[in-house]
């Protein structure tokens, strides 16, 4: 995949309005990110570096056995309280910070990528 996208703008907020969404700039910072390119990733969207190790995560276990995969399931429910309250702060700071950014693009008027 491309670092700088694939041409046509997927975000419908960023379409209409040239203004940020607080998803804007993931898929090109994960693409950067798995070609080597941190702080470029970063500048598209600093949350990729959550993201990336989930996804590495997901596509490694739709390869591993059912069994293994079941096995790892139930050894996190352990650890569930702890991962429900990592997600919500993860969640709340995505959010957070797409709505800074879009404030500041909003007040700036510069263009977003």
């Amino acid at each position: 995949m491309p670092m700088l996208g694939l041409g046509p703008d997927l975000c419908p907020l960023h379409a209409t309005t040239g203004l940020p969404c607080p998803g804007c700039g993931v898929s090109r910072g994960l693409s950067m990110l798995s070609q080597g390119e941190f702080l470029l990733a970063l500048g598209a969207n600093p949350f990729v570096v959550f993201l990336w190790p989930f996804f590495l995560v997901l596509g490694v276990t739709a390869f591993l056995p059912q069994a293994r995969v079941n096995e790892m399931e139930r050894s996190l429910d352990r650890l569930e309280p702890w991962f429900s309250r990592v997600f919500r702060v993860l969640f709340a700071a995505f959010f957070g910070f797409g709505f800074l950014r879009l404030g500041y693009f909003a007040i700036s008027r510069d263009w977003f990528p």
